[in-house]
């Protein structure tokens, strides 16, 4: 899976989370992605025994990254990138949230995994 791929996602898989973040030289596995979501590392969605990774959350995580590698780091600039990542999770829990809504076969209450300092959710 590569970034283009990604961006014409709304889910992905932990499995697909961990090839596109692994390398050839190394790979990353697919308990590391789930490890990272039940820490509340990632954003993911757990719907019965299924986990999905919401994939603008990860596209933020990156641009931010990109925004702050490209710029001398000061204080405006990580808040900004903040911002920007805190604004995309909250899209991408709305999204979700939504897709759950309208899911037929859920049948249990979905449950929702937190990034890691999200107490206001």
């Amino acid at each position: 899976m590569n970034l283009t791929d990604l961006q014409q996602r709304n889910f992905i898989s932990p499995k697909e989370a961990a090839e596109f973040f692994g390398t050839a030289d190394h790979p990353m596995d697919e308990r590391t992605i789930r490890r990272a979501a039940e820490e509340g590392q990632i954003q993911a969605v757990k719907i019965g025994a299924k986990t999905l990774i919401p994939v603008p959350p990860l596209l933020a995580l990156l641009d931010a990254g990109r925004r702050i590698a490209d710029v001398e780091p000061n204080a405006a600039t990580v808040d900004q990138a903040a911002v920007l990542v805190a604004l995309q999770t909250i899209k991408a829990a709305v999204f979700a949230l939504e897709a759950l809504i309208e899911a037929d076969d859920v049948t249990d209450t979905p449950k929702v995994v937190r990034i890691k300092g999200d107490e206001a959710a």
